[in-house]
């Protein structure tokens, strides 16, 4: 192995030489700023999972207030309190396994399993909290009366988080096949 750092080193310089490039020297401070792509999957699941927290904490508040009438808004909030907290266990319980990894300790072929586990149940996830989404924003036009400018409000946010779901989802994808590469 140190054999093939060796040449690959010796490698590099020559391509520098010919190509007029001088050597790049890296300060420590920019080496600990480098991440990986496991270190963005840990970090964007530790995010949605504290933001999936603090959205169930928001919908406690609207538990109380006026923007559904009568008993039916309370319990659609409270459906909306039970989806954003089992959205932030998923996310925790996803973060700590892509946390456990190490890739420095573990062997590729371990990594590897690890990283396609956590891929499949970021999958099935979302297959199961997408459907529910669902059912709750039809639940949550259905406590409005299906009132036009709340569904044209509802649509609006619903596209908008789409499309941040898709980014998002395609950011988390990226990582997965960069770290399986």
């Amino acid at each position: 192995m140190r054999q093939a750092w060796a040449d690959t080193d010796a490698r590099l310089r020559r391509i520098e030489t010919q190509l007029g490039i001088e050597a790049v020297t890296l300060d420590a401070a920019t080496v600990a700023r480098r991440r990986t792509a496991l270190d963005n999957l840990a970090r964007r699941y530790r995010r949605f999972s504290i933001l999936g927290l603090v959205m169930a904490v928001v919908s406690i508040f609207y538990i109380f207030g006026d923007i559904l009438p009568g008993d039916k808004g309370r319990w659609v909030w409270l459906g909306f309190v039970a989806y954003f907290a089992t959205v932030s266990v998923m996310d925790n319980w996803l973060y700590r396994g892509i946390s456990s990894i190490d890739v420095a300790a573990m062997p590729v072929e371990e990594v590897t399993r690890l990283t396609l586990r956590y891929r499949r149940w970021h999958r099935i996830f979302i297959a199961i909290l997408l459907p529910l989404a669902a059912a709750l924003l039809t639940l949550m036009l259905a406590a409005a009366g299906f009132e036009p400018y709340f569904t044209l409000g509802a649509v609006a946010g619903l596209i908008v988080g789409l499309a941040i779901g898709l980014r998002q989802l395609l950011a988390f994808l990226a990582d997965y096949r960069s770290m399986l590469n």
